[in-house]
């Protein structure tokens, strides 16, 4: 019986915590606090986004969001060394921003750095869970242009699966050239 009465008042208490928010994460809170930029982000509105986030960062320095987000824009507007130095910053105050592995990734993939670009679209395709297509055509890329190409099959595939149309293409690009090796 005292069993039960401790386990009503435990289900109680979460219950009451998540109705009030607790659950939410500082980084979940941020977005909803600055929606204003995450709007321009996807708005593809890039030069007002970097100066939004720019103006949050100056207000407060630990808000890995901003730098997130900032990093983004930086990747959009084609600056891929300010984005690989924001994504840095972001990642060392919340290293659970899955979308700074994948434009750090993307960066020092413009940049033919492809090793350690392979290696943050891994840290991607972990942290999205493998559910989000393309951290997979990315990796796929970097194997690919890597000369590993049953690797990059393997990835064009798994992004194809989920929905990925561009990887189609690039998974045919891969058959032609197994035919001929």
């Amino acid at each position: 019986m005292e069993a039960v009465s401790i386990f009503s008042l435990l289900g109680i208490y979460i219950g009451i915590r998540l109705l009030l928010g607790h659950h939410k994460t500082q980084s979940m809170k941020d977005v909803e606090k600055y929606k204003e930029g995450v709007k321009l982000i996807l708005a593809d509105n890039y030069s007002e986004a970097h100066v939004y986030f720019g103006k949050i960062i100056q207000q407060d320095p630990q808000c890995g969001i901003a730098w997130g987000y900032r990093a983004e824009a930086n990747y959009r507007l084609g600056n891929t060394y300010q984005c690989i130095a924001d994504c840095n910053r972001a990642l060392s105050i919340d290293y659970q921003l899955s979308d700074c592995y994948l434009f750090r990734g993307l960066a020092l993939y413009d940049l033919k750095e492809y090793q350690d670009a392979l290696t943050e679209f891994d840290l991607a395709v972990w942290h999205f869970r493998e559910k989000h297509p393309e951290t997979f055509r990315y990796r796929g890329l970097c194997y690919y242009a890597l000369g590993k190409h049953k690797e990059a099959k393997y990835n064009f595939q798994r992004a194809q699966k989920l929905g990925d149309e561009e990887a189609n293409y690039y998974l045919m690009q891969i058959r032609k050239k197994l035919d001929v090796l």
